[in-house]
Formats: structure tokens, C-alpha cells, sequence
């Protein structure tokens, strides 16, 4: 997942896709899998689901809050700052932030804007098929991380929680990335770096369209998990769900 806005205002982390049901995904993708050395997986969205609208509402409001704190206005100024530049020029929290107030250290706008959406985490519940998912390349000797924008302390204590982090390699997250994120292409090449494998060597998963469509330029096989509708070349592929991409991955592995 990105936080990115669409031009409705809403945070850009489930959008357009091109949906492949389940009964349309073939053995014809095996190419597609074949010789991958590393399996990136996003965290929110892919690994654990992804903020509602509600969480996205308040992350707006953390933004503006913070702003009006480091720029000394009101917060009807700092809304329409917020919306002129993050919101019209579609630009991401992290860019925002990073281009107007520099001396801001990284991990405390994270924590400001999002810190309140971390406890749900601790109630999240695991995925029986990313469980299932996980085990079946864990047993093939799939070599796996996360890559995501989430903070390092969010992702690796809740997958630990959930009994995910034994079988990931690697957490690439914000502060490995820093001062780069998703989908910004330098974020791509670290994570490659951090593998010490090629693009062509990774498959990737994430459930953020314009993430998979930047990895996908790159050179590396991506697939999108996404219930909304976008145009075919997005992504090599696309499913609905865990269910689905359990069962592309067993016929495909």
C-alpha cells in the first residue's frame, strides 16, 4: 500500500485493477515465476489488510495538524496547503513533508501522522491463505521479504505476533528505504541491493496499483491483489485476493 491520494481525496491504496478470477488463472503464468530468486511482499494490503476509509480520514487530519504545528497557522491554512500540494499535484505524504519541511526527521512524521493506526495492529488477525502462502515457499526454499512504507517496529512486531517473520529473510521498510519510499523507482534498487539480486531475480506483490506499475517498468514481475478494476498491462497479473493468489501460486510453483 501507497498513501497516495486519488482525486476523490481518499488514500490511494486500493485502486483501478483489472480483475483475473480465479478460474482464469492458468499454468500459461508459469514463465512468470520461473528462476525467481526473491518474493517481495507489501505488508499492508497484501500481508495484513489495509487501512479503511475511516483510518485514512484521520491520517488526513494527523497531516494538517502537523503542519499547522511546524508552520505556526491555523488549521484552515494548513488545510489548504495540504490540499494544494499534496492533494491537486497527487504527491505522497513522505514527498510532502520531505520537500517542505526538510529538517523534519522521517520517523516522526511517521509516527505522528499514522502512530494511532499502529495499535490495530496488535488486534489484527492472521490470513489462513497468506499462512498457507508462506509455509508452501518457506518449504520450496523461496528466499522472501517485505517491502513496504510501513516503519520497521509496525511490521516486524506484528508478523512476529502472527507467526510471519520467522520465514522473511528481510523487512525492508521506511527507515531501510529513507529517504526514498514507494513507488519512487531508488526505493526499487535498494531493495534489490538488500537481496543482492537483479530486478529480473524478484517477484513482487502488492495491492497498490501505481507501486506494481513502476516495479513492473523495472523489470520485475509483478503481481497486483486488488477486488477493483484497472488496464491489463498494470501488472503481469492480477488477483482478486489471498484466496486467489494462494491459488496461482499452487498451480504456478
Amino acid at each position: 500500500m501507497d498513501f497516495k491520494y486519488r482525486n476523490n481525496g481518499h488514500y490511494k491504496n486500493h485502486i483501478n485493477s483489472n480483475i483475473n478470477d480465479t478460474k482464469n488463472i492458468s499454468k500459461s503464468n508459469n514463465h512468470l515465476f520461473s528462476g525467481k530468486k526473491v518474493w517481495l511482499f507489501d505488508f499492508d494490503g497484501v500481508l495484513v489488510p489495509a487501512p479503511n476509509e475511516e483510518d485514512c480520514k484521520k491520517f488526513i487530519s494527523n497531516a494538517i495538524t502537523l503542519i499547522s504545528d511546524l508552520k505556526g497557522i491555523s488549521r484552515e491554512s494548513s488545510a489548504k496547503m495540504y490540499t494544494d500540494t499534496v492533494k491537486k499535484n497527487n504527491v505522497n505524504l513522505h514527498e510532502f513533508f520531505i520537500n517542505n519541511f526538510p529538517e523534519l526527521d522521517g520517523k516522526i512524521m511517521m509516527s505522528k501522522v499514522f502512530g494511532e493506526y499502529n495499535k490495530k495492529y496488535q488486534s489484527l488477525e492472521s490470513d489462513p491463505n497468506i499462512i498457507k502462502i508462506i509455509k508452501k515457499l518457506s518449504r520450496d526454499g523461496i528466499r522472501m521479504g517485505v517491502f513496504t512504507n510501513n516503519t520497521t517496529d509496525t511490521v516486524s512486531s506484528t508478523m512476529k505476533r502472527l507467526g510471519y517473520l520467522k520465514h522473511f529473510e528481510q523487512v525492508i521498510a521506511y527507515e531501510q528505504s529513507y529517504p526514498f519510499i514507494k513507488p519512487e523507482e531508488s526505493s526499487y534498487k535498494i531493495a534489490s541491493e538488500h537481496f543482492e539480486v537483479l530486478n529480473k531475480d524478484i517477484l513482487f506483490i502488492d495491492d497498490s496499483e501505481e507501486n506494481v506499475r513502476v516495479s513492473k517498468k523495472l523489470g520485475i514481475v509483478s503481481i497486483r491483489v486488488s477486488e477493483t478494476k484497472h488496464e491489463p498491462e498494470v501488472a503481469d497479473i492480477t488477483v482478486k485476493n489471498s484466496e486467489a493468489l494462494l491459488k496461482l501460486i499452487r498451480e504456478n510453483k
